[in-house]
């Protein structure tokens, strides 16, 4: 379980506790008042009482019950987020049933519905505050029905009643706002993680290839110097330039480097696999790191990006392009200057030899 999902367990757990305390409240609250109208004579101790069944019994084992399934619900590995926020918000909208259907008091019918509400706004779930809503507005009518069977209705009755619909009402709204300014805040969450991810990758490669850069050269072969120490594994380390760049530019201006450049860039990444590592290394000089290959294989893939490269016809120039390479193999206690220094010799040895051409000792 990575560290968000347990976030957002232990958020869910929490709101759960409070379910529960919530539960615990109601139940005492019902005994104490069957105890009170003990005490006043209005009931007599038996089991035969039909608010004790009523009142106490039933909503602490609806209450209870609902709690533990959504418990269950929510430990199971199997259930979506989705499933499990709804499993909290159906166990409060089951306590907020029991109040208002059984006491049909507007103030606490309002109180009630308002808890389900808040949790799907939490959740920043629209179906399960559109739900809560639903059933709310269902209990309100249902206990407006009840109340107008058992009384006759005023003008203070009506007031209370339309009152407690827009009491819902806002409640609603509330919620409605609340998760559109947690969709916003994701979509700004979003936005900065992929503007960040843009800098991070502008401070790490190279605008014109893509490619690492000079910089994460050295920390990318420094790191893997220090895992190879400590594994007792080896690789290699290719540099390669273009040959005769400079005379390139000075004939065919910038704009065919910067030409060739981009085809090499492009041949490098065709061939390169995940475990390797390409850079621009500076200019017209090129690098790739190659972690989990042999010096054969490394020299294979080379071979392949030489032949590819000087395959490519380009209009500004009636000749192949070519370029020299080294390739370097560590050895334990290397440091990255003297790695480096074996792959760059092995280059410019290339170059002595007459370029176009892949030198390794």
């Amino acid at each position: 379980m990575n560290k968000q999902q347990t976030l957002i367990k232990n958020y869910r757990d929490k709101l759960l506790g409070l379910h529960l305390v919530t539960v615990a409240i109601v139940s005492f609250c019902e005994l104490l008042a069957y105890l009170i109208f003990l005490w006043r004579g209005v009931y007599t101790l038996s089991f035969a009482c039909d608010y004790l069944w009523l009142y106490v019994v039933l909503p602490i084992v609806l209450n209870f019950g609902a709690h533990i399934v959504a418990r269950k619900i929510v430990k199971r590995d199997t259930e979506s987020h989705e499933v499990k926020n709804a499993a909290v918000v159906y166990a409060t909208l089951v306590t907020a049933v029991l109040v208002s259907v059984l006491h049909r008091e507007f103030t606490v019918t309002a109180c009630a519905f308002v808890f389900p509400m808040i949790l799907s706004a939490l959740f920043s779930d629209r179906k399960l505050l559109n739900r809560s809503l639903i059933v709310s507005v269902l209990c309100v009518v249902l206990t407006l029905a009840i109340r107008t069977l058992e009384q006759p209705i005023d003008l203070e009755y009506v007031i209370t009643g339309l009152a407690l619909f827009g009491f819902l009402a806002v409640s609603y709204l509330s919620g409605s706002i609340v998760i559109e300014n947690s969709e916003l805040n994701l979509f700004v969450i979003e936005n900065q993680a992929m503007t960040n991810t843009r800098l991070r990758n502008k401070i790490k490669k190279d605008p014109m290839t893509n490619l690492y850069n000079h910089k994460m050269f050295f920390v990318e072969l420094e790191a893997v110097i220090a895992e190879c120490e400590t594994s007792g594994k080896t690789f290699c380390l290719s540099m390669f330039d273009i040959d005769d760049f400079k005379k390139i530019n000075d004939e065919h201006g910038h704009d065919g480097g910067d030409e060739a450049l981009l085809a090499l860039s492009k041949v490098i990444r065709r061939n390169c696999t995940n475990s390797d590592v390409p850079f621009r290394y500076g200019g017209e000089e090129f690098a790739i790191l190659f972690k989990q290959k042999t010096k054969d294989e490394a020299y294979a893939v080379m071979e392949k990006i030489l032949r590819e490269f000087s395959s490519i016809r380009f209009k500004f120039i009636d000749r192949p392009l070519t370029f020299s390479c080294g390739i370097g193999v560590f050895e334990p206690g290397m440091t990255k200057e003297e790695m480096f220094d074996a792959a760059d010799d092995g280059m410019y040895q290339a170059k002595h030899n007459g370029k176009n051409q892949i030198y390794m000792k």
